[in-house]
């Protein structure tokens, strides 16, 4: 959790990382639904939710770290 005094170098360099983060789960998501469309049992709107429910979800997660740091300075 942020701190009154955080630098504004560490919070950018902080909010560079979910960032990063955020990337890297949309990322995973892609390469594991590239996986499940190869099982035919799975159809393409399955795969379209996947990707959108992680979407939110890192947003989410990144809306809120924000919201601390806004609540903060």
């Amino acid at each position: 959790m942020p701190q009154k005094n955080t630098p504004i170098k560490q919070i950018y360099q902080k909010e560079n990382q979910i960032s990063k983060f955020c990337t890297r789960i949309l990322r995973i998501c892609i390469d594991l639904s590239i996986n499940i469309r190869k099982n035919l049992f799975v159809n393409v709107y399955n795969i379209l939710l996947f990707h959108f429910f992680c979407a939110i979800d890192c947003f989410l997660k990144y809306q809120n770290y924000l919201s601390k740091i806004v609540l903060f300075k």
